[in-house]
């Protein structure tokens, strides 16, 4: 079978290299970013001491993380459980509810629409998207009630009809592009899972460690979920690495004095993940990367601006929050134009929702301000050409 895509061949920063001499920007991945040179020695340092370990005794890199999640996740966020992904991190949250409310018989979840979790059985079960063969599971372990995303009133009739373990969300929807709640929206959350004894279990491995201009996106109504899952940017482009993380009370009342019985991964909190990970968290604080993202905001806020305005005829409309945006076309043929265009003027974008008309943009989170005006000049241009293509139609 021919390959019609590029081969990519290497990548530094935000930039992937193909094997025929082309650069792209990277806007698809929502990553930490490849080869930073502080993480890519430090897990080259662990590699040479001791890259795997027996889960039977502690290693000093996996307390390490523990450490920093425990200092850098919200409020009191305590326990880590590592995985290696984050759709297992997702499975672990999942049973973590579940057991919490073993004796309550409390089975359910409650979940929003417009959020993919990952591609387990568990994951993808409170995942829905608008393909209803992607939402379906067959013998999916357990029951969830969707609701919409940013909707409160439907949220508590759902809580309280189902009465669930837990409810699962993203804090910015970002499944099918990117879906902004109204203020207050995560605080109204918090309360309904407060009055109703379902836990909250928020999914930050897009939003989190620093993208929109927090440390995680909660953080913007100071709302502390009772699990945090994270995964994707937090092995630093160099190993995937997953966790979640809740508070001691939880675990104490799943597990006692118990060891977590129902999380267990072989390989999940290994050493060369842990210095990963750890080095991700150490870069968020030192190089302030919530700063950088609330500076990179801006020039992608005023870029997509400009494009809307100058191409209403085929934009629908915009949106961004910190290092994440969407844009929105009146058409999937237009979305679908925009992301081949992009791909020749050396954008890679987000084209997960290109059958709903959405492109969206997800740059690493350290890409270089001059890796970011490279990739808005490309998307300009590929607006442009869908721009020019729509009024030689109508012409």
């Amino acid at each position: 079978m021919p390959v019609t895509e590029p081969v990519i061949v290497g990548a530094s920063g935000a930039t992937l290299r193909t094997a025929d001499g082309r650069e792209l920007i990277d806007c698809a991945s929502a990553a930490f970013g490849y080869q930073y040179p502080v993480v890519r020695e430090a897990v080259s340092a662990q590699l040479s001491v001791l890259p795997q370990s027996t889960r039977m005794f502690l290693n000093r890199p996996l307390a390490d993380l523990v450490r920093h999640l425990a200092e850098s996740t919200p409020g009191d966020l305590a326990v880590t459980y590592p995985a290696n992904s984050a759709a297992e991190a997702m499975e672990g949250a999942l049973k973590l509810a579940l057991g919490y409310h073993r004796r309550s018989g409390r089975r359910g979840f409650v979940a929003t629409l417009g959020s993919d979790h990952g591609g387990s059985g568990g994951a993808m079960s409170v995942s829905r998207l608008g393909s209803p063969e992607r939402a379906e599971v067959a013998g999916a372990p357990i029951d969830v009630a969707f609701v919409r995303f940013g909707d409160t009133t439907e949220l508590r009739r759902a809580v309280e009809r189902a009465r669930p373990a837990a409810a699962v969300l993203e804090p910015i929807a970002t499944g099918e592009g990117l879906t902004v709640p109204p203020a207050g929206y995560l605080s109204a959350v918090r309360e309904i899972c407060d009055e109703s004894g379902a836990l909250l279990i928020v999914n930050e491995t897009i939003t989190g460690l620093g993208r929109t201009g927090a440390r995680f996106a909660v953080d913007a109504e100071n709302v502390v979920p009772d699990v945090l899952v994270l995964g994707g940017a937090l092995g630093g482009g160099v190993l995937p690495v997953g966790a979640y993380v809740t508070r001691a009370a939880i675990n104490r009342r799943v597990y006692g004095r118990r060891g977590p019985w129902l999380h267990g991964s072989t390989t999940g909190g290994n050493p060369l993940a842990c210095v990963a990970a750890v080095s991700v968290l150490d870069v968020m604080e030192r190089e302030d990367l919530p700063g950088r993202s609330r500076i990179n905001a801006r020039r992608i806020r005023q870029s997509l601006n400009d494009i809307h305005l100058r191409h209403a005829d085929v934009v629908k409309s915009v949106a961004s929050v910190g290092q994440l945006a969407a844009i929105t076309f009146h058409d999937p043929a237009s979305a679908r134009g925009a992301a081949s265009q992009a791909r020749a003027h050396g954008v890679l974008a987000w084209e997960g929702a290109l059958d709903r008309g959405v492109l969206g943009l997800r740059p690493p989170l350290i890409c270089t301000g001059a890796e970011l005006e490279r990739a808005l000049d490309g998307i300009r241009a590929a607006v442009d050409a869908v721009g020019t293509v729509a009024e030689e139609r109508i012409a």
